[in-house]
């Protein structure tokens, strides 16, 4: 079993889970393995599942040697990106955050805030030794 210390590496992943209508069932997928997914009746189950396979695939990739994806969750962001985009781009910010009462900056983050907020799959960590995912 692939772990780090007493922990199982697959555990310090975040995995998303939705509801797939085309499938009729909750897809689980994890930003560090972009081609692996698991599909399922229950949201636990398709956390559960991808948390299985990802452990299985860790472990393949150790025992071959190959570097493991570090957690994203483990990063540390500061909060600060640079974003550049077109002068007409620009202008219409400007435009949107003046008449919103905001700055530019104010403006532009409540807009990324709100584009990856609604959008956004629902977060679980695997299954701890309750059974229950977080």
């Amino acid at each position: 079993m692939p772990s780090v210390g007493t922990t199982n590496v697959a555990d310090d992943y975040d995995y998303d889970v939705h509801w797939s209508p085309a499938e009729a069932a909750f897809v689980a997928t994890v930003a560090e393995f972009p081609a692996l997914s698991w599909v399922a009746d229950t949201a636990e189950g398709a956390v559960g599942g991808l948390g299985d396979l990802v452990h299985d695939v860790v472990g393949d990739m150790i025992a071959n040697g190959e570097a493991v994806p570090a957690p994203l969750g483990a990063e540390h962001y500061c909060g600060r990106i640079v974003v550049c985009v077109s002068p007409r781009v620009h202008r219409r910010l400007a435009e949107a955050a003046a008449a919103a009462g905001l700055s530019v900056r104010e403006f532009a983050a409540a807009q990324l805030e709100a584009s990856v907020t609604s959008t956004a799959p629902r977060r679980h960590r695997r299954a701890g030794a309750d059974g229950a995912i977080a």
